[in-house]
């Protein structure tokens, strides 16, 4: 048997494979355009941690611009000017096409989920794994949750966070960034913007009227909740508790 000399080539399964005039797969295109991404060295910028989102972006369009070894078009192939990989040259057709389908048959995929498919092709395997990953289905929170968004976040999509608050329902608080910025500006500004505190503030008023504690209760009736849903052992101290969604007062 033979080993695989680079094993994270199996993340291109789903190239678009380049063919030879007879038809049969150009194996060595194949491997030097696996290769030619790598050699962007975004597996090393993921494992080191040390750049954000938007200094990968950047460093794409200089590679883009500035290609490799006096090739200024040495990366075309892969990445496109705006700092973005070139997936329609990545995924096989079938893949892409089936893709783009989902999205012109389910237009109003925020309200109402994208069927998970049953069948064996590529396309559908490669869904399933999509969905699998996604982190907003098959549970509820017991505490509430903030959610800040921005729309010009182009690395997270916007729908995501329109997504989670339908599927969250009563525990999710939602603030739209009123600046509309990219996705590691729109994170500071969290952290900056006075509508951040305002969320913290509703959040609070919700645990303090039981909401977080009755969804929490609902799905673990033995449990008891303090008046934030943490869940305890047993009210070790004096004050107002959540079982079987009731508040009780320890004195």
């Amino acid at each position: 048997m033979a080993l695989i000399p680079n094993p994270f080539r199996l993340g291109f399964g789903l190239m678009r494979l380049p063919k030879n005039p007879d038809g049969s797969i150009d194996v060595p295109q194949v491997c030097r355009m696996a290769d030619r991404f790598l050699e962007t060295g975004v597996l090393e910028w993921i494992a080191e941690k040390e750049w954000n989102t938007d200094d990968i972006t950047e460093e794409f369009k200089r590679l883009y611009n500035e290609g490799k070894d006096g090739d200024v078009t040495y990366f075309h192939p892969v990445l496109t000017s705006k700092g973005q990989a070139m997936l329609k040259n990545i995924l096989k057709p079938e893949v892409y096409d089936y893709l783009n389908g989902l999205l012109d048959a389910y237009p109003d995929y925020v309200a109402g989920d994208i069927p998970l498919p049953e069948g064996d092709t590529p396309s559908e395997k490669l869904l399933r794994a999509m969905m699998h990953n996604d982190l907003t289905l098959g549970w509820t929170p017991e505490h509430p949750v903030c959610l800040y968004h921005s729309t010009g976040d182009d690395v997270v999509p916007y729908q995501n966070c329109l997504m989670a608050e339908r599927r969250f329902g009563d525990m999710v608080k939602f603030f739209p960034s009123p600046m509309n910025g990219g996705h590691v500006d729109t994170g500071m500004e969290f952290f900056l913007n006075p509508q951040r505190l305002e969320g913290i503030r509703q959040l609070a008023a919700m645990a303090d009227d039981g909401v977080v504690s009755v969804q929490a209760a609902k799905a673990h009736p033995d449990r008891w909740y303090d008046v934030f849903g943490r869940p305890v052992v047993k009210p070790l101290s004096k004050g107002v508790y959540i079982r079987e969604g009731k508040k009780i007062l320890v004195k």
